[in-house]
């Protein structure tokens, strides 16, 4: 239990006060704000060494595509399904990098990640998502 509850303390799902024990970690704009700037930071460092070294970008492509294919569907997509397919996006740009650490660092904000988007979920729906990350991709 102890090991288990360790583990959701370093992926900041809740956090740990001595002698008060463990909580949800609380969700605020700040906290999503200083999340998304991190991965953001950590992305376009992935994306410029990938550019760098001149790295196959097929699979980011062809995770946009799978989210604008499902963007495209008549029934409702859930929420899950959504974000696994977004996640796939960034974790295909970090892994571009061929940087074992920087791969290591976005795995530990994964988490975390996938519980803020539940947070601004009414804002996004598939078809949003995939057009923002076809723009993104500037195809």
């Amino acid at each position: 239990m102890r090991a288990a509850l360790r583990l959701l303390v370093e992926s900041r799902l809740v956090t740990h006060e001595r002698h008060r024990g463990v909580c949800v970690a609380p969700l605020s704009r700040q906290r999503i704000d200083e999340v998304f700037d991190y991965r953001k930071v950590l992305e376009l460092g992935a994306l410029r060494l990938a550019l760098a070294q001149g790295a196959d970008l097929s699979e980011v492509e062809a995770a946009v595509e799978h989210l604008e294919t499902l963007a495209a569907r008549e029934e409702p997509l859930a929420w899950r399904e959504l974000t696994m397919a977004h996640g796939a996006i960034h974790d295909r740009i970090v892994a571009a990098s061929g940087n074992p650490l920087l791969m290591e660092s976005y795995r530990r904000c994964e988490d975390e990640l996938r519980l803020l988007l539940t947070f601004v979920r009414p804002d996004f729906d598939a078809a949003t998502m995939a057009a923002v990350h076809r723009n993104s991709c500037g195809t």
